[in-house]
């Protein structure tokens, strides 16, 4: 699952195809694990896609997708996945007016202040997204060889058959 997976393309008036955020699509996976993605595909992709999202907020809003009603279920069901996987995440807001009021309070707002900024992000995201890795190859780690039926294999056994 990508960050743009939680995007749909919509026409305006005039035909022309822009990107809304799926808020069923995350309203979904906030209530329970997706039908075709795990909860550690879907936190992958929707961390990264907050971590974006809330860096170009707080530096480029020309660059952010989402609306301040989007960014509140966004981070809420991004927590609620997180929480599911066990990965500690506990942004102190909860939408994008809530991270501006944050970086004001916080003095995130003089000179180099979108470094500071970017850096506040990085700081924030940085552990989720090295935790959601380390799951994702412990996961790969335990599943080993799986033949056509979906049974595990020994592979050893495997190679020594073909000697």
């Amino acid at each position: 699952m990508k960050p743009s997976d939680f995007f749909i393309q919509i026409p305006d008036d005039h035909w022309n195809m822009h990107d809304e955020f799926d808020s069923k699509l995350a309203q979904q996976l906030r209530q329970g694990d997706l039908q075709d993605h795990s909860d550690l595909e879907a936190g992958y992709a929707l961390a990264r896609l907050m971590k974006s999202e809330l860096t170009a907020y707080g530096t480029d809003q020309s660059q952010k997708k989402l609306t301040d009603e989007d960014s509140a279920l966004a981070i809420r069901a991004l927590k609620a996945v997180l929480r599911r996987l066990d990965v500690p995440f506990d942004p102190p807001f909860n939408d994008f007016d809530g991270w501006h009021g944050y970086w004001s309070a916080q003095g995130m707002t003089h000179g180099g202040s979108w470094a500071l900024r970017r850096g506040y992000i990085n700081e924030l995201f940085t552990p989720v997204l090295a935790k959601l890795e380390e799951l994702e190859d412990s996961a790969s780690d335990t599943l080993g060889f799986r033949g056509v039926d979906g049974e595990m294999k020994n592979h050893l056994r495997f190679h020594q058959l073909q000697a």
